[in-house]
């Protein structure tokens, strides 16, 4: 993580794994309260999160979508399950299958290396959530980096901003 670009040209796409919604509701709320845009920040969850010590998702506690950026959508997933989908990676989980490859075939194209996408994809199916946050430079990117992990993210990464969703 420490070692993005720290020439300040373009942005970094700073994104991480939660495995509830408290601490997605902790993050979302210090995003705010240090002035990152919502249009910035993109999330991925399932409707309902696990409880610990459950195996699956779907048998916990539901999405408290007020705390999720605008657009937010839901749509089902094969095999039985739902998952929110907020923010703008909105439009293009839209386009694609909802499964584990057509998410990270999503997470590639928002600038995740294709092992970090799979992984992240993975961890979706398993019941995470996965929230990314556009930064305009290096330092913003650090100061997204220390709210996420403080507000309890299981995984944290970072990369080169995307090109925006376009359809091929």
């Amino acid at each position: 993580m420490r070692t993005m670009d720290r020439t300040g040209r373009g942005g970094t796409e700073v994104f991480a794994i939660f495995e509830s919604w408290e601490g997605l509701a902790r993050a979302m709320a210090s995003l705010r309260d240090s002035d990152f845009d919502d249009a910035g920040i993109s999330v991925v969850a399932p409707r309902v999160f696990s409880e610990p010590g459950t195996a699956s998702a779907g048998t916990g506690r539901a999405a408290p979508e007020a705390a999720l950026p605008r657009p937010v959508e839901e749509k089902a997933i094969p095999g039985g399950g739902r998952i929110v989908v907020a923010g703008p990676i909105t439009r293009a989980v839209r386009e694609r299958t909802v499964n584990p490859d057509g998410m990270r075939l999503v997470l590639h194209r928002f600038g995740l290396p294709e092992y970090e996408a799979e992984d992240a994809a993975a961890s979706m199916f398993g019941g995470h959530a996965f929230v990314s946050v556009r930064c305009s430079n290096y330092d913003r990117a650090v100061e997204a980096t220390d709210l996420l992990e403080t507000a309890g993210a299981s995984s944290i990464g970072a990369t080169r901003a995307p090109r925006p969703w376009r359809r091929p």
